[in-house]
């Protein structure tokens, strides 16, 4: 699922994904529905398929062709819809849309008969400041489902990860030098990077108390982390690279955290003076687009 994304390109235009195949299907910034370009699109009765919109973004696009105009965000969600009624997908979707946008974008939609579903962020116990628990709130408001991509902010949240083993992995070239800078920084503390300023033994306060619920419940840091992104009302995206990975993950299913736990997180994660603004050219906030990073704010 961590492909949904991608969907989203500065391009102005906007992907789907089925979620069960590797059919995508691009829709034009054209209000006109001969704007729709197909490649092998996905069954319209296939209940997974999602189309999400572009991202909101702030920063200035490359030079722009002789006669090319900007568009309005009316355009994108119009595209949407066209891809809707056309019967090409089941579901319509957005991405890091704040909730003042995301509303706009669910009435926009609703005029056409098009519901809107989901919502994807940035989203964790370590990245709730900078309105991304706001946005959650407002979609839940909504009745719009928040899809939270890095729930386990890059393994930072697994108790797993180890700045030694992130430096030796550097020098065996399997994790940028980038990457692995950052997540140490989290990790230990430090300046610089996307990481920015974290304090002396980073993360660590908040892993102690994942460590003491996952203890306490005979699960694992990663299963905590990520059921206390359901016990907000988000749906988390984890990723896996291993069968064990997928089956620690399937594990934060069938319980839930009771209250008074969740608190006991929050409460964690209040006290870290900093949030998860991701590793290398993998931000929260932005996306590496080619002619340089392009910014979106959920607040």
């Amino acid at each position: 699922m961590s492909s949904t994304r991608r969907a989203a390109r500065a391009s102005g235009s906007a992907w789907t994904r089925s979620t069960s195949t590797s059919s995508t299907c691009q829709i034009s910034s054209s209000r006109s529905a001969r704007s729709v370009q197909t490649r092998s699109p996905p069954s319209s009765r296939d209940p997974r398929t999602l189309l999400l919109g572009r991202e909101r973004r702030s920063a200035s696009p490359p030079p722009r062709r002789p006669g090319v105009v900007d568009r309005k965000d009316e355009i994108y969600w119009d595209g949407l819809a066209e891809a809707y009624k056309s019967g090409l997908v089941r579901n319509v979707g957005v991405s890091n849309y704040g909730g003042a946008l995301l509303e706009r974008a669910q009435e926009h939609l609703a005029r056409q008969g098009v519901p809107l579903v989901s919502n994807q962020i940035a989203f964790n116990l370590l990245c709730r400041r900078e309105g991304s628990l706001a946005t959650l709130e407002k979609g839940n408001e909504l009745g719009v489902r928040t899809l939270a991509y890095y729930p386990l902010a890059m393994g930072l949240l697994t108790g797993k990860l180890a700045a030694r083993n992130l430096r030796q992995a550097v020098l065996e070239k399997r994790v940028s030098p980038q990457r692995a800078a950052d997540l140490c920084r989290y990790l230990e503390g430090g300046s610089g990077g996307t990481a920015g300023d974290i304090p002396r033994n980073g993360v660590l306060p908040l892993l102690e108390a994942v460590s003491d619920v996952a203890a306490a419940r005979s699960k694992t840091p990663a299963q905590v982390a990520l059921n206390w992104v359901m016990c907000k009302g988000a749906i988390p995206v984890g990723g896996a690279s291993s069968v064990s990975q997928v089956e620690d993950n399937l594990g934060a299913l069938g319980w839930r955290l009771e209250p008074s736990e969740v608190g006991q997180l929050d409460a964690a994660a209040d006290d870290l003076p900093f949030d998860f603004k991701g590793a290398g050219f993998q931000t929260t906030d932005s996306k590496f687009v080619g002619y340089g990073f392009e910014r979106w704010v959920l607040n």
